[in-house]
């Protein structure tokens, strides 16, 4: 009998710290969703076309969808219904009708995108190097993944986020932030931009030039950025 309690006890123990207590959800309050044709290629689905990649919507409207999670201590936990709130880079998950948030740091989680009927999934994943006023706690949505990673941030502190380089007066408040992470563990943010491409990634230049010109990418929307970043990693 000693021995079932105890086995009961250890297993409660190395369960528990995944979760923790009951919060209140929070409204979101101002902003606007984003709201982008998106092509997500592996491993959020290789070659689907989504017409509204809007997280904060489903957010906003409290709608539950199942999910996996990765924890950074190797611990997973698969089809939980999941919210996440891209604004406050927070995850936070449904049990027993009371809305949770996860105690043991989170690494990688998928989350169901409501598309009318369908459901389609999104990968967010955090531990990048910190980078401006991201740190390695920050969540990134994985557009693009391979050797060289495209990732959306679309965080809070992103809209807080100003070019120091410029005047008090002449600093813009950014809407949206894209990186790349390369192979060798390196974090270069990028704009929709060719020059401004070309100088931050010197290194790829003769590649980048031969698929913007064979692909006719102009690379000033967001489509023709996931095509230049496919076409690095060899999608096809």
């Amino acid at each position: 009998m000693r021995k079932q309690l105890l086995l009961v006890l250890v297993s409660a123990l190395a369960y528990a710290p995944i979760f923790s207590q009951r919060i209140t959800l929070p409204r979101f309050q101002g902003g606007n969703g984003y709201r982008m044709p998106t092509n997500l290629y592996a491993p959020n689905s290789v070659g689907n076309t989504f017409n509204e990649a809007d997280i904060q919507a489903q957010f906003n409207r409290g709608a539950w969808t199942r999910g996996n999670v990765k924890f950074k201590n190797g611990q997973e936990a698969k089809n939980m219904l999941l919210l996440f709130d891209v604004y406050s880079n927070k995850l936070y998950f449904l049990q027993d009708k009371m809305t949770m948030e996860f105690l043991n740091p989170v690494y990688e989680f998928e989350i169901g995108l409501l598309l009318g009927d369908d459901t389609a999934n999104v990968t967010y994943r955090s531990s990048y190097p910190t980078i401006h006023y991201n740190t390695p706690e920050t969540f990134y949505e994985i557009v693009v993944n391979g050797g060289i990673q495209l990732l959306w941030c679309r965080a809070k502190n992103v809209n807080l986020y100003k070019d120091e380089s410029q005047p008090e007066q002449r600093r813009n408040t950014e809407k949206e932030q894209w990186y790349v992470y390369l192979p060798e563990g390196k974090m270069v943010k990028i704009k929709k931009d060719r020059n401004e491409i070309l100088k931050a990634l010197p290194e790829y230049a003769d590649r980048i030039n031969a698929i913007v010109k064979n692909k006719g990418l102009r690379l000033k929307d967001s489509e023709d950025l996931i095509a230049l970043f496919a076409g690095l990693n060899g999608f096809e």
